[in-house]
């Protein structure tokens, strides 16, 4: 019989913590402090998804166009480290791999490529030139404008909050007095950027964005729509994520880790009988996952499907 996994929620993960602690009406951990301990045992079963199986949170490629004359390329905005899965050249029906230059040649090749830029067969790797702003560095120089198709794997997700302490979904920005909200939940929302040339109004700017992304919509409240923003600025929204644990093998890890950071700060810090034993409990729990994500059967697509026809015709 098929099972469905359950994905569970911010509010459920932190109802039944509190509940399980007796801290439903403790104020002593804020929201604050318990989303931290949730963000914490997200990033270590992040890190063991990526390890036992690395296709977990593979997405949709991201696509962006060369432009003539330029060679660097900003990441995914989502993606894991530098966890670039393939890159691939698409230009109508030109398509293929862009091989990515790992060895100690990339330096020759790519200084080479730069003094005699006559091939549009690029491939790349990756530069690092400033912290935080990993870049896909494409070589040669691109002279043509063909789309490149970035598979990634991206991040899991952690919690936001807002001010009530209730996970933030929608993206959202305030120019004041003009709040504007993504009107599709997720990290989708968080591509939203609009342009303000201190003479059009909200109205005109909002409903051109709309206009131009029918999928990826936005609204306002606040103020009204004549409303002109100056001075000219692009207002991006930002915080657009979703309430759920998105690793469903990982629900008990994570509340197992809230649990013993709440002990600790009960204790002041100093290791107890309960919090050994809590601990031994949170082992089991990692190697729950780890057993889980092993046992997963990665696409590698090398296994040769064995050939029965000989037996079958002789049947």
């Amino acid at each position: 019989m098929a099972t469905t996994k359950k994905f569970w929620t911010w509010a459920e993960l932190n109802a039944k913590v509190r509940k399980d602690q007796d801290l439903q009406e403790e104020e002593f951990i804020d929201a604050d402090e318990m989303v931290g301990y949730a963000n914490e045992a997200i990033d270590h079963c992040e890190t063991l998804v990526n390890t036992l199986y690395k296709d977990y949170f593979l997405a949709e490629p991201y696509v962006f166009p060369l432009v003539a004359g330029t060679d660097k390329y900003a990441m995914p905005p989502k993606i894991y480290a530098d966890a670039v899965r393939r890159a691939l050249h698409v230009d109508g029906s030109n398509v293929y791999t862009m091989h990515r230059v790992r060895d100690w040649h990339k330096f020759e090749i790519y200084t080479y490529d730069r003094v005699n830029n006559n091939s549009n067969l690029y491939s790349y790797f990756l530069s690092n030139d400033d912290p935080g702003e990993v870049k896909l560095l494409v070589t040669p120089v691109p002279t043509t404008t063909p789309d490149v198709h970035v598979w990634y794997i991206r991040q899991a997700n952690r919690f936001v909050l807002d001010s009530n302490g209730d996970a933030i979904v929608y993206a959202t920005c305030t120019c004041a007095p003009i709040t504007f909200t993504a009107v599709e939940p997720g990290v989708i929302g968080n591509n939203i950027s609009l342009v303000f040339d201190g003479v059009d109004d909200v109205d005109t700017v909002v409903n051109a964005w709309n206009a131009a992304n029918p999928t990826n919509t936005v609204g306002f409240t606040g103020g009204p729509g004549a409303t002109v923003i100056t001075p000219a600025q692009t207002i991006s929204l930002v915080n657009g994520g979703s309430d759920i644990l998105d690793i469903p093998e990982a629900h008990n890890y994570v509340m197992q880790f809230m649990k013993i950071e709440t002990m600790f700060k009960e204790s002041g810090g100093v290791p107890t009988p309960r919090i050994e034993l809590a601990q031994g409990k949170l082992k089991g729990y990692q190697d729950q996952l780890e057993g889980t994500l092993a046992a997963r059967t990665p696409d590698a697509e090398n296994e040769i499907e064995l050939d029965y026809t000989h037996y079958q015709e002789h049947t």
